[in-house]
């Protein structure tokens, strides 16, 4: 009989834990005194200063990329598609009162053994994006005053 009562804690202590929610604080800033220009080639040359590449950059968007460190690697050193890869989306939209909303999201990408893409995140790549944020808001405000 304590058997059962022992897996019955461990079951209600694990469904517990799943059902707690892991969030990371959603990286965004508001600029002011910026046009998409602006706020696109900055954000751009950020992700060049950290050693990112520019995958894509149009309209209210940037996409960066570069593969994850060694570590990281060995996390999905089972997977058999292409080498793991840190990604990064800004986007932005107008915030009103004069402001742009620039937005950040940041995810470790693997392809599975079966083709679809796994991503991951967590609070260091949030981290990372809010870093990149501040470093693009402080740079274009600072030249505004």
């Amino acid at each position: 009989m304590k058997p059962v009562y022992f897996l019955t804690a461990i079951c209600l202590t694990v469904s517990a834990c799943a059902v707690q929610p892991i969030t990371a604080a959603n990286p965004a800033t508001i600029i002011y005194g910026a046009n998409d220009a602006k706020i696109r080639n900055n954000i751009a040359r950020a992700c060049d200063e950290v050693q990112l590449h520019i995958e894509q950059q149009a309209g209210n968007s940037v996409s960066c990329v570069r593969e994850a460190g060694a570590g990281t690697q060995m996390v999905y050193q089972y997977r058999n598609g292409p080498a793991v890869q840190m990604k990064y989306q800004f986007s932005w939209f107008d915030a009103g009162d004069g402001g742009i909303k620039v937005t950040g999201n940041a995810w470790y990408e693997a392809q599975n053994a079966f083709g679809a893409a796994d991503r991951n995140s967590g609070p260091a790549l949030a981290q990372s994006t809010q870093a990149i944020l501040d470093k693009v808001k402080a740079r274009i405000e600072s030249k505004r005053k």
